[in-house]
């Protein structure tokens, strides 16, 4: 499946566009950034969102993905059991905290 390329500029996005990303994200698509080909959005632990993810980079599926994380209690649905200096760490260094 070949992926659909939007052009946003990053100083002056148009709000049409960033809504049509915003739909598509919510609709179950994957959005990724064509310059690093990072992924910026999607529901990514569905399994079939991470092997779109896989297809759009390109990547060997050996190769892991970085996962972002949005706050401490998804990060405990995601890695269980946490260690110990998770939480320590976390509440000092976790971003908005």
């Amino acid at each position: 499946m070949r992926a659909e390329i939007l052009k946003i500029h990053a100083e002056t996005p148009e709000a049409s566009l960033i809504k049509y990303a915003a739909e598509q994200i919510l609709a179950g698509q994957v959005l990724a950034c064509r310059r690093t080909r990072s992924m910026v959005g999607g529901r990514s632990v569905q399994p079939a969102r991470v092997e779109r993810v896989y297809e759009i980079k390109s990547r060997l599926r050996h190769k892991p993905l970085s996962l972002l994380i949005e706050n401490v209690d998804q990060a405990e649905e995601f890695a269980k059991p946490l260690p110990d200096d998770f939480h320590l760490l976390a509440r000092r260094f976790w971003p908005g905290r």
